[in-house]
């Protein structure tokens, strides 16, 4: 009876494992799809200077998912300047429209899920995203050294981005900006969870 049960739940996985896998032909024309958005993002962003501080803001419309979480970004940014990372990844994962049990964590170079190539050239950095790894949802917070070249860092993180980081979810923006030296990166669905 053990073995017949082991064997179903085998089957089971085997076949769950299967209906989400990674088909070769979407996952190339996603790819490219994003990755040209994403450039277009990062190169076309035009720098807008606030006082003291240039913001390089992504084309993102406000209404979708990926431009409120860079509005809330962008409102943290400017309300404390200097806040670590982690700082900002706890405030814009309790923001209200992330309807999924949230976390966040410092990060360091080789422990980057959703990019191609391992992410570096920062000075400090944090992750924050879903507890459970079914969601299309991955934001990164970088600090860069002072007088680092911030589009090419942004620039980086767009060639590297890979929107189908998880077998069975795959985002539908990446939203890249940033407000002086920190970066913002989110790979996230148009919408939120609750709609």
């Amino acid at each position: 009876m053990k073995k017949l049960v082991a064997l179903m739940l085998t089957a089971v996985m085997v076949l769950g494992l299967t209906a989400c896998g990674n088909n070769d032909n979407v996952g190339a024309e996603n790819e490219s799809k994003v990755e040209s958005s994403v450039v277009e993002e990062s190169t076309e962003a035009g720098d807008e200077a606030t006082g003291d501080a240039v913001i390089v803001a992504p084309e993102v419309e406000a209404e979708t998912f990926g431009g409120m979480m860079w509005d809330a970004f962008l409102a943290e940014m400017k309300e404390n300047p200097t806040a670590a990372p982690i700082d900002v990844a706890n405030v814009l994962i309790a923001n209200e429209a992330i309807q999924f049990m949230g976390g966040t964590m410092e990060m360091e170079p080789g422990w980057f899920m959703g990019f191609t190539n391992d992410v570096t050239g920062f000075a400090k950095a944090a992750q924050f995203g879903p507890m459970m790894t079914g969601v299309a949802f991955m934001g990164y917070i970088f600090t860069l050294e002072e007088g680092a070249d911030v589009n090419a860092f942004m620039s980086t993180l767009a060639d590297n981005a890979d929107p189908r980081w998880n077998i069975c979810v795959e985002a539908d923006q990446t939203v890249i900006g940033a407000y002086d030296n920190t970066v913002f990166f989110l790979m996230c669905p148009l919408s939120n969870q609750s709609e």
